[in-house]
């Protein structure tokens, strides 16, 4: 069975969500820890994360889709967190 772009689309999009929540998550470890190399890899590991996901919303568009909201988790303190990934 061939993969569709819809399949693919798909696909990235959930990869999407899955770098936003890890940069989230290593971003607000990066502001909890007082350990100056544990922050400095916290930070750096959140950069990449973004760059990930840039790349992957610029691929998602160049296969003519749009990068979906979805990634929705609770985040400190029981909230919800909600990141747009556009």
């Amino acid at each position: 069975m061939a993969t569709t772009n819809e399949q693919v689309i798909e696909s990235l999009n959930r990869l999407l969500a899955v770098c936003a929540r890890s940069e989230h998550g290593f971003r607000i470890a990066a502001e909890t820890v007082t350990d100056i190399e544990l922050k400095s890899m916290f930070k750096q590991s959140a950069y990449q994360r973004g760059r990930l996901a840039s790349e992957l919303r610029m691929e998602i568009r160049q296969l003519g889709g749009e990068p979906e909201i979805l990634a929705e988790f609770d985040g400190p303190r029981s909230r919800t967190v909600r990141i747009a990934v556009y």
